[in-house]
Protein backbone atom coordinates (compact mmCIF):
# COMPACT_ATOMS: atom_id res chain seq x y z
CA UNK A 1 0.00 0.00 0.00
CA UNK A 2 3.05 2.28 -0.06
CA UNK A 3 4.81 4.01 -2.93
CA UNK A 4 8.34 3.26 -1.70
CA UNK A 5 10.24 0.32 -0.22
CA UNK A 6 11.63 2.06 2.83
CA UNK A 7 12.43 0.00 5.93
CA UNK A 8 9.48 1.54 7.74
CA UNK A 9 7.10 0.42 5.02
CA UNK A 10 8.58 -3.08 4.71
CA UNK A 11 7.72 -3.87 8.32
CA UNK A 12 4.22 -4.70 7.05
CA UNK A 13 5.57 -7.31 4.62
CA UNK A 14 5.20 -10.30 6.96
CA UNK A 15 3.75 -13.79 6.67
CA UNK A 16 0.99 -12.86 9.13
CA UNK A 17 0.07 -9.86 7.00
CA UNK A 18 0.10 -11.93 3.79
CA UNK A 19 -2.26 -14.47 5.37
CA UNK A 20 -4.52 -11.69 6.69
CA UNK A 21 -4.56 -10.06 3.24
CA UNK A 22 -5.52 -13.33 1.56
CA UNK A 23 -8.31 -13.98 4.06
CA UNK A 24 -9.60 -10.41 3.72
CA UNK A 25 -9.61 -10.72 -0.07
CA UNK A 26 -11.47 -14.05 0.02
CA UNK A 27 -14.10 -12.65 2.38
CA UNK A 28 -14.64 -9.33 0.62
CA UNK A 29 -13.97 -9.63 -3.11
CA UNK A 30 -16.95 -8.98 -5.38
CA UNK A 31 -16.58 -10.95 -8.58
CA UNK A 32 -19.13 -11.30 -11.37
CA UNK A 33 -20.35 -14.89 -11.07
CA UNK A 34 -23.14 -16.97 -12.55
CA UNK A 35 -26.02 -16.74 -10.11
CA UNK A 36 -25.47 -13.06 -9.44
CA UNK A 37 -26.03 -11.91 -5.87
CA UNK A 38 -26.86 -15.40 -4.64
CA UNK A 39 -23.17 -16.34 -4.91
CA UNK A 40 -20.85 -14.63 -2.45
CA UNK A 41 -17.13 -14.92 -1.80
CA UNK A 42 -17.79 -16.13 1.76
CA UNK A 43 -20.00 -19.02 0.64
CA UNK A 44 -18.01 -20.06 -2.41
CA UNK A 45 -15.27 -22.70 -2.00
CA UNK A 46 -11.77 -21.40 -2.61
CA UNK A 47 -9.04 -23.58 -4.08
CA UNK A 48 -5.50 -22.57 -3.12
CA UNK A 49 -2.62 -24.33 -4.86
CA UNK A 50 0.99 -23.74 -5.66
CA UNK A 51 4.55 -24.54 -4.94
CA UNK A 52 7.21 -22.64 -3.09
CA UNK A 53 5.83 -19.40 -1.60
CA UNK A 54 2.25 -19.83 -2.86
CA UNK A 55 2.14 -23.39 -1.51
CA UNK A 56 3.51 -22.27 1.83
CA UNK A 57 1.02 -19.38 1.92
CA UNK A 58 -1.75 -21.90 1.31
CA UNK A 59 -0.57 -24.04 4.24
CA UNK A 60 -0.20 -21.03 6.55
CA UNK A 61 -3.66 -19.79 5.60
CA UNK A 62 -5.25 -23.17 6.20
CA UNK A 63 -3.55 -23.49 9.59
CA UNK A 64 -4.91 -20.13 10.63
Amino acid sequence: PFSDLSVGNLEYHTISQAVADLIYFAENVQLPMPGGDSVSAKTTPWVLVGGSYSGALTAWTMSR
